[in-house]
């Protein structure tokens, strides 16, 4: 819900800003004009592949606002943009106007973003001249009660965000009554930065975690492409907003107030808080190209993020709700189902409650004899002992293929059943008579039994009965064929592998209740494409923008990393301290964030202004977080569960819908390939944490370091090279 509502309003304030068409109507129309159509119809596999053809269009597009900001004459605005010369200057001058503004220096309006700036690392630069490159120094702001009279190194002012009073700050520059400190835009050493990395990753965290549409894509790939596809996906991801904000967003504070004549706050807190930054930039630089170009990115990341989460939302609806609270009977439906086959097939085997003696089980004479053939040699694989038939091409009954250890025909027709080490094998007579049984107890859907005695039946009423029960599972010609047979195998020489015999024996119900999911599916799919318009235009109407709903997300929904987390990592993971552990940890998250806000706006009712501050969203982002790990964690080694075993998942997991069965385990060389891709995964992960968290922010941070020239055009180049 809250990646839709972000997504739906974000989109939508774009779209009125670029077209005029207001939010209530972009919103409702949204949803169904990206993404509902080609869902319905494609279902998870639309995702995957709008998903790959939105994202090229995406860079595409991406890469030609970079090149027009970057590398191009510049226009009307060639003092501002054009290269990485031009944008560098550009914001040199903007943060010098606001720091001379801030303390009085210059008559200029507000420049927006001061109070965020102020906790940049600087440089200093005169009071009434441009920045002297040579002579600068690096300096930094420092939080002070009030400013003293005559203190020609204090400012104050009144943030415009996050409900505070008027805060003072005192910079070091050397000689302050000619030097002021200019926040450069230019460093990693922020504040503001840091925090909001801090709130990024907590927010993101939790996103990944509890978003169903992330979870899905993994179940439905194999281990090595899931492996390779996350981590690929996630550097691709990354160049999106890199290169995005070192594009559209350093050219906006280039452009403001310099010598074009654009005004200092062409793009207001507001204004950029509702995510509109983008559309004015690329107005200016490209005119009507650049609003058609932002408007395609932007259709094309709605119908991409949209669709996914429209088959997300449809999986939660259908399976955790609808199944287990509105249609029980499938579950317990399929449960008897299982039960009638067990005991229907072991009456035949001389196995379990439902064994019987006499003619139900073929003596072991005539087994081997069918399982032979008329070649007389009984094939065994290598790796199991058992029986193979083979139709030999020296038997006059035979259509002379050969079937080996794996089911493969000699001839060259491969078996798509896959014979199993250890497989057991039912003669025609035993399959004909488990699927009697079943067709008597109401097994299959719309089948009846025979009616003719067995007494009274006729030679040619027995051939029509048995024709019956063979289309029960599609014909006896399909049976043959999935067992690695010809379809013209003789009459009673039909012998079948035992797991495809009650593979093809349970696919008509699944089948069934596959077909009642569907239509369940795409009316949840319609249902919720109406709810993403309807959440839109409540959002907007109660005045709540992308940027809040972006800081509120950690928040909400942090407090489920750690015990998701844990619930796949963890063998002995106590579940109800994960459950508590949610639960605080949102409340804890809550209370933090509520707290410092009242807390700074000085007590009293809270607005949204009050509650949309750094350091309230910081508390409670990080409470979230950490109390929902402390209880998760601490409670599961207090109280271990000791009676889960993973090996319990390969039982208790099952398809409903009639998809491809689970498999029965994990063969030796599939638990290799599951290991080998584990360790790519964690320390493919460990490497980019370490690089991307640690190494690359932190250092400058700490060293008060100001990109000069150089290091600037070496950052636009590594951005346009990810990109």
């Amino acid at each position: 819900i809250l990646v839709t509502g972000m997504l739906m309003l974000g989109g939508a304030e774009v779209i009125e800003d670029l077209t005029g068409v207001p939010v209530t109507w972009s919103s409702l129309i949204l949803p169904f004009s990206s993404c509902l159509v080609y869902t319905l119809r494609g279902g998870l596999k639309a995702t995957f592949f709008s998903a790959y053809l939105n994202t090229v269009i995406i860079f595409a597009t991406l890469l030609l606002f970079i090149f027009t900001v970057y590398a191009s004459p510049g226009g009307d605005l060639s003092a501002s943009v054009g290269s990485p010369d031009r944008v560098f200057e550009g914001l040199q001058r903007a943060s010098a106007r606001a720091a001379r503004f801030a303390f009085g220096k210059e008559p200029n309006p507000p420049f927006p973003f001061t109070e965020g700036l102020v906790g940049n690392s600087g440089i200093c630069v005169g009071t009434s001249a441009e920045i002297d490159q040579t002579g600068s120094t690096s300096c930094r702001y420092t939080q002070v009660g009030s400013c003293a009279p005559g203190d020609d190194s204090c400012a104050s002012f009144t943030p415009s965000l996050g409900g505070q009073e008027e805060v003072s700050f005192s910079h070091d520059c050397a000689d302050p009554s000619n030097n002021v400190c200019a926040p450069s835009f230019l460093t990693l050493a922020s504040n503001g930065g840091i925090i909001f990395g801090v709130v990024n990753l907590v927010g993101n965290f939790g996103t990944v975690f509890v978003d169903q549409s992330y979870w899905q894509s993994a179940v439905a790939c194999k281990p090595r492409a899931t492996v390779q596809g996350y981590l690929l996906g996630g550097m691709v991801w990354f160049a999106v907003p890199f290169a995005f904000a070192t594009t559209v967003g350093l050219a906006a504070r280039s452009m403001a107030g310099g010598p074009e004549g654009i005004p200092l706050d062409f793009v207001t807190a507001f204004e950029a808080n509702a995510g509109l930054v983008p559309a004015r930039v690329l107005q200016l630089t490209m005119g009507v190209a650049g609003s058609f170009l932002l408007l395609l990115m932007l259709f094309m990341a709605i119908t991409s993020t949209g669709a996914s989460e429209l088959i997300a939302a449809s999986s939660i609806l259908v399976y955790d709700v609808f199944v287990p609270y509105l249609q029980p009977s499938i579950l317990w439906g399929r449960a008897q189902r299982q039960a009638l086959l067990k005991k229907a097939v072991g009456r035949v085997r001389g196995e379990g409650e439902g064994a019987r003696n006499g003619d139900w089980r073929e003596d072991e004479e005539e087994k081997q004899r069918l399982c032979e053939g008329s070649s007389g040699a009984l094939q065994r694989s290598s790796a199991s002992s058992s029986p193979v038939p083979v139709e030999s091409s020296s038997s006059p009954d035979s259509p002379g293929v050969a079937v080996d250890s794996h089911g493969t025909g000699v001839g060259g027709r491969e078996d798509s059943s896959k014979r199993k080490e250890g497989d057991e094998f039912l003669t025609e007579k035993e399959a004909l008579s488990v699927l009697e049984t079943l067709s008597v107890g109401g097994f299959f859907p719309s089948s009846s039994p025979p009616e003719s005695p067995e007494s009274v039946r006729t030679e040619s009423q027995a051939e029509g009965e048995t024709d019956a029960l063979w289309s029960l599972v599609g014909g006896r010609e399909r049976v043959a064929s999935l067992s690695g047979l010809p379809s013209s195998v003789p009459v009673g020489r039909l012998v079948v592998p035992l797991h495809v015999f009650l593979r093809v024996v349970q696919r008509p119900c699944e089948r069934e209740d596959g077909l009642l999911l569907l239509r369940v599916s795409k009316a949840c799919t319609v249902l919720f494409s109406c709810f993403m318009g309807l959440i839109s235009v409540f959002l907007q109407g109660v005045r709540l923008q992308l940027g809040f709903l972006y800081m509120t997300m950690g928040v909400l929904v942090g407090p489920a990393v750690a015990p998701c987390a844990l619930s796949i990592l963890w063998q002995r993971a106590n579940g109800r301290a994960c459950t508590f552990g949610a639960l605080g940890g949102l409340l804890a998250g809550l209370s933090a964030w509520l707290g410092a806000s009242a807390v700074s706006a000085g007590g009293g009712g809270l607005s949204v202004e009050d509650i949309s501050g750094d350091m309230p969203f910081l508390y409670g982002n990080v409470a979230s977080i950490l109390v929902s790990a402390v209880i998760a964690v601490g409670g599961s080694l207090l109280l271990p569960d000791v009676k889960f075993r993973w090996s319990q998942l390969n039982d208790g997991i099952q398809t409903i819908d009639g998809g491809e069965e689970a498999d029965e385990g994990v063969g030796e060389e599939e638990e290799k390939v599951l290991r080998q891709w584990h360790r790519v995964a964690v320390w493919s992960a460990v490497a980019l944490s370490v690089v991307l968290l640690l190494l690359f922010p932190l250092p400058p941070f700490f060293s008060n370091w100001v990109f000069d020239l150089g290091a600037f055009r070496g950052w636009v180049g590594v951005s346009i090279g990810w990109a």
